[in-house]
């Protein structure tokens, strides 16, 4: 009981600190109880604002700094409520853009996992650390968790290889544009000088065959730059990348060329005498680092919202219509689509009269087949790709889009599920607008409304 009075009495004075600090971001007014049953919305919310706060001044930083982290240091993984505080502040952390925020969640990463409470928070850091990196903020001290080690050191001695891999050249910035219609985009990386001089690198990636042309060549980082900001500009977003994800996206890109047996570039070899046989520290698609794979799953909401994605004027955003033209363009090649549309008007315009629920039958078998010509050999694989892409893409543009990101999640995993085509919104609307069939709203039907006229007819 001592032990728990004399830890409530250091929370409440961590958080007396803060709130005498002068810095605008924090003025937070609660006692310690507050923060276990603060909603979690609202208690995480109330942690970044008093990270955020710690931005301003060193003095301020100190305090935010020591507070937070004296909430995860408190952490009892058997108090549910003690457990969530810590995972809030350990997130809250990853707002507080500093190195020495970034050494903590490092040393938080790569702590014990000997309880699923601590498991969470290592992974709960791990996500803080990503969001630090995409502000080019990393830890001093490696952290020594797998997730975050890149290559394993060279053994004991061979000095050879270690002075080898010290000339190997470093991503120091990186871009890419999202995903076309054809499966196509373009990932850059300006390269840490090497052999004395810097380069810059760029490859066009196909989403099936792999890398398919590429350039490397000298540049100066604010040529480069000149060029990433010009395509930022341009009507096909481009979106900087966390490094790693660059070398993630080339790696994962090399597979696919030996997979299908697809010619690698010339750029390619020298890619890869520049970068070394460095291995990227993602094993999967970063994007699960960012958000909670699990509760996008569960909401079923975020599953029908991905449908408005492909309606460009639902947004005021320039930005975001951007990514809804990108959205739009995908679909099913015209002659296949055609073919589809030709089957799609002979089931509502048929000389053989039939009953309209049987004519909305052989719609939903035409739309069924479709689906599957667009989805056929690899498609789920492509178009879960697609979905982690874009999602990863709205969470680092310049203006955050966090819901969007989380309905493409939300549909990259129903695909991965296994789930009928036709019942994921986004290939349903996809799929229909292709051929020219639409389902009605089923918010304009009124509740004795028939069967029949839920395919609404366009050949009429």
């Amino acid at each position: 009981m001592e032990e728990n009075q004399e830890r409530e009495n250091q929370e409440s004075k961590d958080i007396q600190d803060v709130q005498e600090t002068e810095n605008p971001g924090f003025g937070l007014e609660f006692d310690i109880d507050d923060f276990r049953s603060m909603p979690e919305e609202e208690l995480r919310a109330r942690l970044r604002r008093v990270a955020e706060g710690g931005n301003g001044d060193a003095a301020a930083h100190d305090k935010a700094l020591g507070f937070l982290g004296s909430l995860v240091d408190r952490a009892d993984s058997e108090d549910p409520q003690s457990l969530r505080v810590a995972l809030a502040a350990a997130g809250a952390l990853g707002y507080l853009k500093s190195t020495s925020s970034a050494d903590r969640l490092a040393g938080i990463a790569g702590g014990p996992a000997d309880s699923p409470g601590a498991k969470s928070l290592r992974k709960e850091a791990r996500r803080a650390l990503f969001q630090l990196k995409s502000w080019g903020i990393e830890p001093a001290l490696q952290a020594q968790d797998e997730a975050a080690a890149l290559v394993q050191a060279p053994p004991a001695g061979d000095k050879e290889k270690s002075r080898d891999r010290e000339r190997m050249g470093k991503i120091i910035k990186a871009a890419a544009t999202v995903i076309d219609c054809d499966g196509n985009r373009i990932v850059y990386a300006f390269i840490r000088p090497y052999p004395g001089r810097s380069v810059a690198a760029d490859f066009l990636i196909n989403e099936t065959a792999g890398i398919v042309e590429g350039f490397l060549g000298p540049k100066s980082k604010r040529g480069f730059q000149r060029e990433i900001d010009a395509g930022k500009g341009g009507g096909f977003p481009v979106i900087d990348i966390d490094p790693e994800y660059c070398l993630f996206a080339v790696q994962d890109a090399a597979r696919r060329n030996e997979e299908t047996q697809t010619r690698f570039p010339e750029a390619y070899a020298l890619w890869k005498e520049a970068i070394g046989d460095r291995r990227s520290a993602y094993d999967r698609h970063p994007v699960y680092s960012e958000l909670d794979a699990g509760a996008v799953f569960q909401d079923k909401s975020l599953l029908e919202g991905a449908a408005g994605l492909l309606d460009p004027r639902s947004s005021d955003s320039i930005t975001m219509e951007k990514f809804k033209g990108v959205f739009a363009s995908w679909g099913l090649e015209p002659e296949i689509a055609w073919k589809y549309s030709e089957k799609a008007e002979e089931a509502l315009r048929g000389v053989i009269v039939v009953d309209p629920m049987t004519r909305n039958e052989r719609v939903e078998r035409i739309l069924a087949d479709a689906a599957e010509e667009l989805f056929k050999n690899e498609g789920r694989r492509r178009f879960k790709y697609r979905f982690e892409e874009m999602a990863y893409m709205l969470l680092h543009v310049d203006d955050k889009y966090e819901y969007e990101a989380k309905c493409c999640l939300a549909t990259a995993l129903a695909i991965e599920s296994g789930k009928r085509l036709l019942d994921i919104p986004f290939v349903y609307k996809l799929v229909s607008r292709s051929i020219g069939v639409f389902r009605r709203d089923e918010d304009e039907h009124e509740e004795d409304e028939a069967d029949a006229k839920l395919i609404i007819n366009p050949f009429e």
